[in-house]
């Protein structure tokens, strides 16, 4: 039985896809999601 889901959160439209399905499966087994938000620190420090 799942209990938990950790799904990744980025700015990729694959996220938004994981994140539906994990809410399926959370909602079937009644699991809580955690969300993790992924950072692309190079990108921000080669903005500033």
């Amino acid at each position: 039985m799942i209990k938990r889901i950790l799904v990744a959160l980025d700015p990729d439209s694959d996220s938004r896809v994981a994140t539906q399905y994990a809410v399926q499966i959370a909602q079937q087994s009644d699991a809580r999601i955690t969300g993790l938000a992924v950072v692309d620190t190079r990108s921000i420090e080669a903005s500033s």
